[in-house]
């Protein structure tokens, strides 16, 4: 009797696994991949520390490494220049050695990084060491160093890259960091002057530009395949030099950032978010934005002129 009953507890078994391997594969449910439209934003004001120095109406420079954010001012106002470390995780300042290149005066570039040090090329070529606290000079010839402000600038597989100038030009070329030199490269698709050029996945891309002619520009650039004109901009970007505008999530996906929206570019599939995603309004200055992981920061200064972070969150 009890070995009856294992026997037909088996057979029943067998049968249901039977049934459950046979289900309909029009039953199944799609679900489709996510794509940039499913890309959202959420913003949140970080409540930070009063500013420890004040720039008073000037212009300021920022640039993010890892968690911290600089923040500089130039050296030719009348406020006396000063250089501060925010740390996103301790939420504080730090006082850090200025350098008299960082200058409102002449050309003017964007401060950028390799990730681990800063640059500033523009009138004078030097680089901040956030370890030692300290500036050095760079190799700059002066065959570079013409027209070598206001424009395009982004760092890419050891090599800062320069695209323009302040005189709207097609000139391309770059600062190789290992070997302290310089060398030009294939001249752009058009004259451009202040763009946005930002890196991707082995590639970069110049977006928009100072002039009106400029402001929907939109091409990329790549040691296989040279330059590529793209479709124009869906918007206008005005490019500032002292400000970064655009920023990479994932090594896909540009944010550029306008004054009142944030517009999304999927570099792969070659399309922009339908719609951008609005800016709340926090009235501020002289706005950056920078990817740290999942997050998105945007820095400013406020109407007095105090240091601003927000956070933004990215969902997809």
């Amino acid at each position: 009797m009890k070995r009856s009953t294992c026997k037909n507890i088996l057979i029943l078994s067998v049968m249901l696994m039977a049934f459950v391997g046979c289900s309909n594969d029009d039953d199944d449910i799609y679900i489709a991949p996510k794509t940039v439209n499913d890309i959202n934003l959420t913003f949140n004001e970080v409540d930070t520390p009063l500013t420890p120095e004040d720039p008073g109406n000037y212009s300021v420079w920022f640039s993010m490494v890892g968690d911290k954010i600089y923040f500089m001012n130039p050296s030719n106002t009348p406020l006396t220049q000063f250089a501060l470390e925010y740390n996103i995780t301790s939420n504080n300042f730090r006082s850090k050695t200025p350098d008299n290149a960082i200058c409102a005066c002449g050309y003017s570039s964007k401060i950028i990084t390799d990730g681990i040090n800063l640059y500033h090329i523009a009138n004078e070529a030097v680089t901040y060491s956030p370890t030692t606290d300290s500036w050095s000079a760079l190799n700059y010839p002066d065959e570079f160093r013409n027209n070598n402000g206001e424009a395009g600038v982004a760092y890419l597989n050891g090599k800062i890259y320069f695209f323009g100038g302040r005189t709207a030009s097609t000139t391309f070329k770059y600062y190789e960091i290992a070997t302290d030199s310089w060398h030009t490269a294939p001249n752009g698709p058009y004259v451009n002057t202040e763009s946005e050029l930002i890196a991707v996945n082995n590639a970069l891309y110049s977006l928009g530009g100072r002039s009106v002619d400029d402001q929907k520009n939109f091409s990329s650039y790549s040691e296989t395949n040279g330059w590529t004109v793209l479709p124009d901009l869906p918007f206008n970007l005005s490019g500032y030099s002292t400000e970064h505008q655009t920023a990479v999530y994932n090594n896909r996906y540009i944010f550029a950032l306008t004054r009142n929206d944030i517009h999304i570019y999927d570099t792969i599939e070659g399309i922009w978010k339908t719609e951008p995603i609005e800016i709340p309004s926090y009235n501020l200055n002289y706005e950056n934005i920078f990817i740290n992981g999942n997050t998105l920061f945007m820095t400013g200064k406020t109407t007095s002129n105090e240091f601003a972070l927000i956070e933004i969150n990215i969902a997809l």
